[in-house]
């Protein structure tokens, strides 16, 4: 996985990178520090991807919440994961869709229960389900299918922005999708 941290104080950015490398996730992660929400976007800008972002809320010029906003217009799928010491700041974190909102100071426990729930939704947001149709086979992201159903023998993927039509059994999908 790749882990961005974006905090504009040094010892909480090497803090939390410490933590992160002793759960149980710590060693398979790559990670790059920011000390700027402008650095983190310039960065994305250009091209890296990150899997799981901690941002610092209260940072100068371009603060946490900001950031969040302007990386979640960009990249819908990332994880974005707060790490401030301002619980009052928790309600503008929905604005962007965060993933958890953590206190400072972090213990590495809580930061590991969190990691595996944002792995789990990693899983989920990189699987994919091949489908047959009469163009040929599709390959759906299963992030991006909202439900499916039977209709005259046909299955059909209501996706998040599109419908795609198959003639497969029912139950095969129900089972192949169960997880």
């Amino acid at each position: 996985m790749k882990i961005a941290i974006c905090d504009d104080q040094l010892l909480d950015r090497e803090d939390i990178k410490n933590k992160l490398l002793n759960t149980e996730f710590g060693d398979s992660c790559e990670y790059t520090l920011f000390s700027s929400g402008e650095a983190l976007i310039e960065s994305i800008d250009d091209g890296n991807l990150f899997d799981i972002i901690f941002l610092d809320v209260d940072m100068p010029h371009l603060d946490g919440i900001e950031t969040g906003k302007i990386i979640r217009q960009k990249k819908e799928n990332v994880i974005i994961i707060f790490l401030t010491s301002h619980p009052e700041f928790a309600l503008h974190a929905f604005e962007c869709e965060a993933f958890h909102y953590l206190l400072k100071p972090c213990n590495t426990e809580k930061l590991n229960e969190v990691m595996k729930r944002a792995a789990s939704r990693i899983g989920l947001i990189n699987r994919y389900h091949v489908v047959k149709t009469k163009n040929g086979p599709v390959r759906l992201a299963v992030s991006d299918i909202y439900y499916v159903e039977c209709l005259n023998r046909h299955v059909i993927y209501h996706m998040k922005n599109e419908e795609v039509v198959t003639r497969s059994k029912f139950q095969d999908v129900c089972d192949s999708l169960r997880d």
